[in-house]
């Protein structure tokens, strides 16, 4: 038999029958499919939707009437504003009658006021086309031009209405820093949010398989024999990596099917179903790209979410090495998730409050430093000096559980017996 004197030799065999295995090939082959077809298919239904709310409406007729004081709406007024959406829009005070021509394309409007409140109630003719979404959107946009006229009619300037209703906006920054806009605003709470439920999807689905991959000789009568050969520390750190390994082959698929799946989306979409299409995740992307300073950030983002991503494998493999049957896997992987999801809590719920004092012994804290680091190097919160300290902290708690892991697993299996 041929001696297993390093982690590496665990790490490649390890490494080999997991790849070998029929189960991961199709799911780190398979899902990918999947999320590429997932996201073509979300992609289409966002633009059939987009295009079915901007739908072009060609030669409408209101019937527009009016009563109990309500103000007067200007009809051209609506046909500058919603040009693009009603070309041809006509407008009359006569009363609705079904001997009408070209009543295909008619609504029924009726506008009231008991002084206090003005009411806008749309009917559709029976003989009408027009769909009730589509006289819903109608209803909404004339209700703004309706809103404006009555408050022109109030005999307040244009100059007391704009300032009636301008906004008040608050912002600060610390001198030097460029003034956030609305983009950088949204990209800090989004981009966070991205990586952590990144991270805890990896961690909830790679759990149970980083603990059958260390338990499985455990329980077996030939774990004596390995350990003359391996010292446990080397078997599970090998374990663990070829566990980490597979799992980031699998995440880096994932990723490029979700990837591929926009990028398909967006061309089906512009090309054959609405050219004006707004791409949420290009969007996306693009608050992504523009939230990273340089490369080394990009790098130091990476090796963030692996550190993280080895500290929870490594906490897996100290609950696998309790295990005394395979039928225990269960219940070891539901401290894994337990842990996780305490991080998931801390790093979300905590933070809230700015206390940056706080958050600073949260980043130095294991189980929530794994979802906090990464998303605190992408939005710029701690420096890159900060962040390299930080994960040198979390790698050494990592190397420690993962030799504790090796104590217990050898103590378990010499020792005790199981």
């Amino acid at each position: 038999m041929r001696m297993l004197s390093s982690w590496k030799k665990v790490f490649m065999f390890t490494f080999s029958q997991n790849v070998k295995a029929k189960w991961y090939k199709i799911v780190t082959l398979g899902i990918p499919v999947i999320l590429c077809l997932l996201f073509i298919i979300i992609s289409c239904v966002i633009g059939v939707s987009e295009k079915s709310n901007n739908k072009v409406c060609y030669d409408w007729k209101i019937y527009l009437n009016t009563e109990n004081n309500a103000v007067s709406v200007p009809y051209d007024a609506f046909g500058k504003t919603f040009d693009e959406f009603y070309p041809g829009i006509e407008f009359t005070e006569k009363k609705y009658d079904k001997s009408d021509k070209n009543t295909e394309n008619s609504l029924i409007v009726e506008m009231t006021s008991d002084g206090v409140v003005q009411k806008i109630k749309t009917a559709i003719p029976a003989e009408s086309n027009i769909t009730e979404k589509e006289a819903k959107a109608f209803t909404d946009r004339f209700k703004v031009i309706a809103e404006n006229a009555r408050l022109m009619d109030s005999g307040i300037s244009a100059d007391d209405l704009r300032i009636l209703f301008s906004g008040t906006e608050i912002s600060y920054k610390i001198a030097g820093e460029n003034r956030d806009d609305s983009t950088a605003r949204l990209a800090k709470l989004f981009i966070p949010m991205l990586l952590t439920m990144m991270l805890y999807i990896m961690v909830i689905i790679n759990s149970q398989s980083v603990i059958s991959i260390v338990s499985i000789e455990k329980t077996s009568k030939l774990m004596e024999s390995i350990l003359t050969f391996v010292d446990p520390f080397s078997l599970i750190t090998g374990k663990i990596l070829s566990a980490v390994v597979n799992s980031l082959i699998q995440s880096l698929l994932w990723i490029a099917g979700i990837i591929v799946g926009c990028v398909a989306g967006h061309y089906i979409v512009v090309s054959f179903i609405y050219s004006d299409y707004y791409d949420y995740f290009y969007k996306a992307a693009e608050m992504i790209s523009g939230s990273i300073e340089n490369f080394g950030v990009v790098i130091l983002i990476a090796a963030a979410l692996c550190v993280s991503f080895v500290f929870f494998c490594s906490v897996a493999g100290l609950c696998a090495s309790f295990i005394s049957k395979t039928d225990n896997i269960s219940q070891a992987n539901m401290g894994v998730l337990l842990v996780s999801a305490m991080g998931f809590l801390l790093a979300y719920s905590v933070p809230l409050k700015n206390d940056e004092a706080l958050n600073n012994i949260l980043r130095m804290i294991p189980f929530s430093a794994s979802y906090m680091i990464p998303g605190d190097l992408i939005i710029r919160n701690i420096s890159m000096i900060q962040g390299i300290l930080y994960l040198l902290l979390l790698a050494l708690f990592s190397a420690g559980i993962a030799l504790s892991a090796a104590i217990v697993y050898k103590k378990r299996v010499m020792y005790v017996g199981k």
